[in-house]
């Protein structure tokens, strides 16, 4: 199979699929595709960086059209909340120090297995993007000059001879191009991050009894879970 696009997406995660939506929103005319090894279903609760968003990340999804979707879907982030005063007292008696409010700048704690699926059906069914799924790009031909450039990919119907004028690496730490083109290079940061999950929901005001009352009544009380 031999198509042509303007622009062919390599991944389609977080990056490839946002970009994807940006380029047919600001340029309605371009053909955009975008080529994904791996297919629908995908798990939630996926293990992938990213889940936890910062406010100007936050601010790019929300110029995508996705305010109304994180907040249906996703949770916001409240803050961090501190409980001074001695471990050892009951939680309800030591001074909160904490959002009473919900920010003025929201951001959001996002399962990328659920935003990425949700996401993939966006862009083809309202975007109009091409997406082609349980695909692995073999090769990638890149083109001086206004020659277009060339992305071999096998399909799950074989293979495909993708021509566009641009090609954009989006895999990840796959990184196509940037091991192709040598373009990788060396940092003294080193930073490393650690999580893990847990089952159901854990509500620190359920961990005061239902006697403390100003605890249970303040206007955040419902909101802490979310600190």
């Amino acid at each position: 199979m031999e198509k042509h696009f303007d622009a062919v997406v390599c991944g389609g995660g977080l990056a490839g699929l946002t970009l994807a939506r940006q380029l047919r929103r600001e340029l309605p005319e371009v053909r955009v595709a975008v080529v994904e090894k791996t297919s629908r279903p995908l798990p939630e609760a996926a293990h992938k960086v990213g889940e936890s968003s910062v406010e100007l990340g936050s601010q790019y999804l929300e110029s995508l059209g996705l305010k109304d979707y994180l907040h249906d879907r996703h949770l916001i982030k409240f803050g961090l909340r501190f409980f001074p005063g001695g471990g050892d007292r009951p939680i309800d008696s030591r001074t909160e120090i904490g959002p009473i409010n919900d920010p003025v700048i929201t951001s959001y704690q996002i399962d990328r297995g659920r935003f990425e699926s949700d996401l993939r059906a966006m862009v083809v069914e309202e975007d109009g993007v091409e997406l082609f799924e349980g695909s692995t790009v073999r090769d990638i031909e890149l083109n001086p000059g206004q020659d277009n450039h060339v992305v071999h990919f096998e399909g799950p119907d074989g293979p495909v001879r993708a021509t566009a004028r641009w090609v954009i690496d989006a895999t990840g730490r796959a990184a196509l191009l940037r091991g192709r083109l040598k373009l990788k290079r060396g940092g003294r940061h080193e930073a490393n991050a650690g999580w893990f999950r847990v089952k159901g929901r854990v509500d620190i005001t359920e961990m005061a009894p239902d006697t403390a009352k100003r605890w249970h009544q303040v206007p955040e009380a419902k909101r802490r879970w979310l600190s």
